[in-house]
């Protein structure tokens, strides 16, 4: 409940647990990657540790639907520098990028008419993150 006391109605977040529970929130790894719930309230997602250029991780949201708004999201934890990527998978399984912001924010807008499924987050050039909560809000009702 804490971790929902200044999330707006109509928004997701995925606190990963909290002091005293490990979870992944539904999250799953995608791209040779790993995703562990190891410590209480946060993920910890790892990668192949091949060549530096190539290095990417990558974990997927649990099913959502969401239509016909806009929408920020913000990730927070911890990790090396790297470009941080939100890709929309859509209901027909398209697929839209939207690069976040140094402060792991970003706006996802789905095309009119259409539903927002999943979202996956992408690191390119990490081979590790840890991850302590995903947020995602009605654009205009962050506090």
């Amino acid at each position: 409940m804490q971790s929902l006391r200044d999330q707006p109605w109509g928004g997701q977040i995925w606190p990963f647990g909290n002091a005293w529970v490990r979870s992944t929130d539904g999250w799953v790894a995608e791209a040779k990657s790993t995703l562990r719930a190891t410590t209480p309230g946060q993920v910890n997602l790892t990668g192949e540790n091949s060549s530096q250029s190539q290095n990417s991780l990558a974990m997927r949201s649990p099913s959502l639907r969401l239509t016909n708004k806009s929408w920020q999201l913000r990730i927070k934890g911890d990790w090396p520098a790297a470009r941080i990527v939100a890709e929309l998978i859509l209901d027909d399984d398209q697929r839209l990028s939207v690069a976040l912001d140094a402060e792991g924010k970003a706006r996802l807008t789905p095309p009119a008419g259409r539903t927002l499924r999943y979202i996956v987050l992408r690191w390119t050039g990490a081979t590790q993150a840890t991850i302590d909560e995903v947020r995602l809000v009605l654009e205009g009702t962050w506090k």
